[in-house]
């Protein structure tokens, strides 16, 4: 009796025996594993860093290389070592910028949507800024009007123009918070010419040509600053604003210091109807087209002015 309790205690004392052994074989697997990890998260942080150091060292050493000619004096890559193409670059950026905004756009994140090295990207691109300007430069080639619909009358070419310009703006709105490039392009340089062709007929001289491009241009720039992010339809303003902006108005008007605001909104029934006649005309569809039209209409009256008697009265 006494030899099998003493057999069953021995068993009992190997069972605890063999479960210590296989919690600490446990135990110092979940360690190694644990420092396996470390290491692998480790080694794979160094090589981030190494992989960063590397690309601002490029970047550092293209920049202070780079000569001051724009990045289209230079050749693509041959075609034995060209992988990608300049406008490939330029779209995928774009497209990061469209989807995820502009501060998305770096060139690691263009590289990796390439399936490219970041190291391989430079060996197209030099730097942040010559990326910028092929994005801005394939926006460009957005805005220009293909030659066989482009008007001959100067007044409706510059507004087909200015359209274009406009819809290319609303597809990237990030845009217009942004810097431009720092260079023209080749589509930036067809926008320009035909531009300059669009105003030919008339027969201004070259200063005042540039001149009135550049209005359209402002306009249209100044238009879409002030449409917000992707615009906002007349419903949305009037839930946003007029009610906030009526009570404000009400309590300046009430001072007796704005007398032409408070005669607008007299004639108009109200600083309420007032502001939501307001918003009826700023945000309807034809309020870009207004406002251009308008526009051209006083670049007509200083064509006019400007021509030969024996000539005015004519447009191209």
């Amino acid at each position: 009796m006494s030899t099998d309790r003493g057999k069953k205690r021995a068993q009992q004392r190997q069972a605890r025996a063999d479960a210590k052994v296989t919690e600490a074989l446990a135990k110092a697997e979940a360690r190694t594993q644990a420092a396996l990890k470390r290491a692998e998260e480790q080694s794979l942080a160094a090589l981030d860093r190494a992989e960063q150091r590397a690309t601002r060292g490029a970047e550092r050493t293209a920049e202070a290389a780079a000569p001051a000619d724009p990045i289209w004096a230079r050749p693509e890559p041959g075609v034995r070592r060209a992988g990608y193409t300049r406008d490939q670059i330029a779209k995928t950026a774009l497209a990061i910028a469209d989807a995820e905004g502009f501060d998305a756009v770096s060139m690691r994140r263009v590289a990796s949507e390439l399936g490219a090295g970041t190291m391989t990207l430079y060996h197209y691109v030099r730097n942040k800024d010559e990326l910028i300007d092929l994005m801005d430069d394939a926006m460009m080639a957005e805005v220009i009007v293909p030659d066989d619909e482009l008007p001959a009358n100067w007044r409706e070419a510059l507004a087909e123009i200015a359209r274009r310009s406009l819809d290319t703006w609303t597809r990237h709105q990030w845009a217009k918070d942004q810097p431009p490039g720092v260079t023209i392009g080749p589509n930036g340089m067809r926008h320009f010419e035909q531009s300059l062709e669009a105003v030919a007929g008339t027969n201004l001289g070259w200063l005042d040509k540039v001149e009135i491009i550049n209005m359209v241009d402002d306009y249209v720039v100044g238009y879409m600053l002030g449409q917000g992010e992707g615009g906002a339809t007349p419903d949305e303003l009037r839930e946003k604003w007029v009610e906030p902006m009526a009570r404000y108005l009400d309590v300046q008007l009430a001072t007796g210091d704005f007398p032409n605001v408070q005669a607008m909104a007299d004639e108009l029934g109200g600083t309420r109807p007032a502001i939501n006649r307001f918003v009826d005309r700023i945000g309807d569809s034809q309020h870009f087209e207004r406002g251009l039209g308008r526009l051209l209409d006083g670049i007509e009256k200083y064509v006019e002015g400007r021509q030969p008697r024996s000539g005015r009265g004519k447009r191209r």
